[in-house]
């Protein structure tokens, strides 16, 4: 899949989460090299040659292959579960290396009621998500909460103006999230139904549950974990949730490389490496709009999503964010600003 496409995909969802409310990120410290420093002797390297591998993103195989010595060095991200099978020979590089986030399908889809059309659902999701227990149990405390991608020093004091308004948003709270999803989906014409004998709610829409579409990666630890949190928690609130596993092949396909209104998908927890950098203005572009992508978000501009046109499937009030976030990201992407 050329890149261009998938940037095109990725951008034109993830502007549902970032305009409104900006995303549901959670930033890892985690670390971004891992080197064995046993055997080593004299000043510099006294290798005659350096073998570079490819993993395709299968992360564990990466860090079995460093602990059984196969490799010498792992150029990514290590949970702390992996940090801890490596033995004291091993040193590492720590640096804000990771960033994980939400990834909310906005476009009312074939598949069903999709909940996620609307931006006060999206943005209820904030208070689903519990960025520090994401932290602390699932990446062992190296991690910062955040709202958006600028989350590490010296890049946080300087968002810190902007994103101080969202604030509210990084709270974990199932009844703040109730009330918000409660009086949107009753309104759009959806019932909350009683179901068994345990009393327990559940959505509806024209008979059928309201059904979230959870893609589960099976080939991450710390994200397989996580889907299963979150599944209990869209649970609590009344949803049905039906988890789709994947690896990253098919989690590519799937999520970046089909058209929204036809994917059987509603949910991915993302995973970005190597996106911290300093005063990166094509950071915002590509993940505001999707002008980093060559495409922009609406036709109102021109073409939309490079072949696939969902403007009558999605919300007025996405078509206009989406539109305002292009026209800002353009003057990024061209260099024409001269104000901070």
């Amino acid at each position: 899949m050329a890149l261009s496409k998938r940037n095109r995909i990725y951008s034109k969802l993830i502007v549902a989460v970032v305009l409104s409310v900006f995303a549901i990120q959670i930033l890892a410290m985690l670390p971004a090299f891992v080197f064995n420093t046993s055997g080593q002797t004299g000043s510099g390297p006294n290798l005659s040659s350096i073998t570079l591998s490819d993993y395709n993103g299968n992360d564990q195989s990466g860090a079995a292959d460093l602990a059984a010595g196969k490799i010498a060095a792992y150029d990514y991200a290590l949970t702390p579960s992996e940090l801890s099978q490596l033995n004291s020979s091993f040193s590492k590089i720590s640096a804000p290396s990771s960033l994980y986030d939400l990834l909310l399908n906005p476009v009312n889809t074939t598949f069903g009621f999709n909940p996620f059309q609307f931006e006060t659902v999206r943005q209820a999701v904030n208070y689903v998500v519990d960025r520090n227990y994401f932290v602390d149990n699932l990446l062992g405390g190296f991690g910062i909460p955040a709202l958006s991608a600028f989350a590490g020093q010296p890049d946080m004091l300087t968002v810190a103006n902007t994103t101080a308004r969202y604030s509210s948003f990084s709270q974990y709270s199932l009844a703040l999230a109730n009330q918000s999803i409660y009086g949107t989906l009753i309104s759009k014409g959806a019932q909350l139904s009683s179901s068994g004998s345990s009393g327990n709610k559940t959505w509806m829409y024209n008979g059928q549950p309201v059904t979230i579409y959870l893609v589960q990666r099976i080939d991450d630890p710390t994200r397989d974990t996580y889907a299963g949190f979150l599944a209990s928690q869209l649970q609590d609130l009344g949803f049905t949730v039906d988890t789709v596993q994947a690896t990253l092949t098919k989690a590519n396909t799937l999520v970046y490389g089909s058209d929204p209104h036809n994917a059987t998908w509603s949910v991915y927890p993302e995973s970005w490496g190597a996106v911290y950098l300093y005063y990166d203005e094509g950071l915002p572009a590509s993940f505001g709009s999707t002008e980093g992508g060559v495409a922009p978000f609406s036709d109102n501009i021109g073409l939309t999503m490079g072949n696939y046109n969902d403007t009558a499937y999605e919300q007025s009030d996405l078509i206009r964010q989406g539109n305002q976030a292009d026209q800002i990201s353009s003057a990024l992407f061209g260099g024409n600003f001269n104000s901070f």
